[in-house]
């Protein structure tokens, strides 16, 4: 069993999801997300700056980058996913949003069609 949902109603859905986690300072903005270095302990000592450690937490990215997903891979309710792949299932499963800056020109341009 199945029910078609039209586009319009996914973006409607999409942003109302993305708004509510502003409403309630879980998501988190950063101005860059690249890792240097492939350091799980770097990437613990990210989430704990934003407190986060003991939070579902989904990361948005503009690109996948290897460095990051290896970084992040091992920590455990952490997910990382790209911009353009973005759904409601994913926004609405975990308790905060890490996305970079880059990452909203990335929804602007897939979602605001």
């Amino acid at each position: 069993f199945s029910v078609k949902v039209n586009r319009k109603m996914k973006k409607t859905a999409l942003f109302m999801t993305l708004s509510d986690k502003v409403e309630n300072s879980t998501l988190f903005l950063l101005d860059k997300f690249l890792m240097e270095e492939v350091k799980t302990k770097k990437a613990i000592d990210i989430l704990g700056k934003f407190d986060l450690l003991k939070k579902r937490v989904l990361i948005v990215l503009p690109a996948m980058d290897e460095n990051t997903y290896l970084a992040f891979r091992n920590i455990q309710r952490v997910k990382l996913i790209t911009a353009d792949s973005l759904n409601v299932v994913d926004i609405l499963n975990n308790q905060a949003i890490l996305m970079a800056v880059d990452a909203l020109k990335v929804i602007e341009k897939v979602y605001l069609k």
